[in-house]
């Protein structure tokens, strides 16, 4: 644990997260070598209700270019998916 801890600072006191001193930089940004690193979301997760004590959490996901709201039992369209309200939001990385 010692060891981990020691590696974190260091890489905090050099101004870099370890995810960049894994890989290449560049004057843009860390470079992407197995393409471009572009995203898409493609599901997220909201809350329905007035309080976290009252309501339940429901997904949206995007299917064939379609929203769809998975509530309970229910499955529906959804014309304006409540993209501003998420609590949880998943991406997937977009093909070249």
């Amino acid at each position: 644990m010692d060891e981990l801890d020691a590696e974190a600072a260091m890489d905090v006191s050099e101004g870099r997260s370890g995810a960049e001193s894994v890989s290449e930089t560049t004057p843009m940004g860390p470079r992407v070598r197995d393409g471009v690193g572009r995203y898409q979301l493609f599901a997220f997760i909201s809350h329905m209700g007035t309080s976290t004590m009252c309501g339940h959490y429901v997904c949206h996901i995007k299917k064939a270019g379609r929203w769809v709201i998975f509530n309970d039992c229910r499955v529906c369209a959804s014309a304006k998916p409540p993209r501003d309200l998420g609590y949880i939001y998943f991406y997937q990385r977009v093909p070249t």
